[in-house]
């Protein structure tokens, strides 16, 4: 797991070296999305299970945009604050599985032990928007590709991830840009998970 954190940061760190400081701007975005969560559980026999959840994710980001205003590919920086749900204890009872049952006799629910609070994570992250279509000082077809790294998280799971968003993004002035995505998300920590992501936000622009 440290290869992939320096192989992340080593990327990041060339990604801001090689753009240069006198283009570029600052914004803010809300990010939202969904992520896969292994739920692990146990049945009256102790056996355990594997219940795979789609969880909602939410955060709020800071950014640094790296290139000339009119240029068709520039650098993008993210400083985020993010929140991952916590699963649930509705899980699937698969074939084979024994049901747990009380001094009674009567039925129990599954064993979940899981967290019941969510998660907090504060992620740093470099990336490229690709001009696709149209003026990048006026309306713009884009998509972001990305790398970054979960590197403070309140249960020590630090994550390395990639993005692919596609975009669009309309400038207003020579200042003012808004710009919205919607795209794919992979994380990578003793396995994979995944799922949509998708941010909107504005940015103040300046060469």
């Amino acid at each position: 797991m440290h290869s992939a954190f320096r192989l992340a940061t080593c990327a990041i760190a060339t990604l801001a070296i090689s753009s240069t400081a006198f283009a570029g701007g600052v914004g803010i975005s809300t990010l939202g999305g969904a992520n896969t969560e292994k739920v692990y559980f146990y049945d009256g026999a102790d056996n355990q299970y594997i219940d795979v959840q789609m969880r909602p994710t939410w955060g709020l980001t800071l950014e640094a945009v790296l290139g000339d205003r009119d240029y068709k590919l520039s650098g993008l920086m993210r400083f985020s604050y993010l929140q991952d749900s916590a699963p649930t204890d509705n899980v699937d009872e698969p074939a084979g599985y024994v049901d747990r049952i009380d001094s009674n006799g009567d039925p129990l629910p599954p064993e979940v032990p899981i967290r019941t609070d969510a998660k907090n994570i504060g992620a740093i992250s470099a990336g490229l928007v690709w001009g696709i279509w149209g003026d990048p000082t006026g309306f713009q077809v884009n998509t972001l590709t990305a790398v970054g790294a979960g590197i403070l998280t309140t249960d020590s799971t630090e994550y390395v991830f990639v993005e692919v968003a596609p975009g669009v993004q309309y400038t207003l002035n020579d200042q003012v840009q808004l710009h919205a995505s919607a795209g794919y998300h992979l994380r990578f920590r003793k396995g994979a998970s995944h799922g949509p992501t998708a941010s909107a936000g504005v940015r103040y622009l300046f060469d």
